[in-house]
């Protein structure tokens, strides 16, 4: 059936028609030149992150051996060079940290459905 489509209405799902596509049949050259990109592809992300993992290591070492030097230093520099920066990740909280119960709640009548599963321990004789 033909529909318009228009922005105040559009066609339910359950009256189109579901779409299909053709299975494709790839070569045999193909499907070997999209095995070796894939694997290609992977060598090259896997190295990228090892470099990655190098470069943050040598920074983290750097940053440690610039504050044992510090330390060494001045002891007031070194103090003030690892305390924590509020301006680089403020951190905002609101509402109460502990919400006392209601003293005189009275909870709601009704049934309870207990859901919980039993799992039984089966001996076997020997």
């Amino acid at each position: 059936p033909n529909f318009l489509v228009s922005a105040a209405q559009l066609t339910p799902l359950d009256l189109c028609v579901p779409r299909q596509r053709p299975q494709v049949e790839l070569s045999f050259e193909e499907a070997e030149r999209r095995a070796l990109l894939s694997k290609k592809w992977s060598l090259y992300k896997q190295r990228e992150h090892e470099m990655e993992r190098e470069a943050i290591k040598s920074m983290l070492e750097a940053q440690q051996e610039a504050l044992q030097e510090l330390k060494l230093m001045s002891q007031e520099l070194h103090e003030e060079a690892i305390k924590r920066d509020p301006s680089l990740f403020p951190f905002e909280r609101e509402g109460p940290t502990y919400t006392p119960p209601i003293s005189n709640y009275q909870p709601p009548e009704g049934r309870y459905h207990d859901i919980t599963k039993v799992y039984t321990q089966v001996e076997f004789k020997r």
